[in-house]
């Protein structure tokens, strides 16, 4: 049954990947942005659930790695973010929560420790 479902998922995603495309969303972004079209679009009916409740459930996880695979190895490094700011969701009180966060590293010296630092 998985196997089969992530066959049918990977097969919505040719299109979904393709809308995100011609709307400029940057392939780093794209993995949660196409889970959530998915869910929205594909999925008719979820039971004794809605969508919404389902895109805060372990399920949805599951939905979402499957399509980070299958963008990591569609696109490889492009996947990795060219921001110095990262974004993600947390969950906090089963609420989503976005985070931006600010990256930079600081060498001091060749082969020591490097330090992350927040401006």
């Amino acid at each position: 049954m998985y196997e089969e479902f992530r066959t049918i998922l990977i097969e919505q995603l040719l299109w979904i990947d393709d809308y995100l495309d011609e709307s400029d969303v940057p392939v780093h972004e794209r993995s949660l942005r196409a889970a959530i079209t998915f869910v929205d679009i594909c999925i008719i009916e979820i039971s004794n659930s809605t969508k919404e409740d389902f895109i805060h459930s372990n399920k949805f996880d599951e939905i979402v790695n499957v399509i980070t695979d299958w963008y990591y190895e569609k696109y490889g490094q492009l996947m990795k973010p060219k921001k110095e700011i990262l974004s993600g969701i947390v969950r906090y009180y089963k609420q989503p929560v976005l985070l931006k966060i600010p990256t930079t590293t600081k060498v001091e010296k060749a082969d020591e420790t490097a330090w992350l630092t927040f401006p």
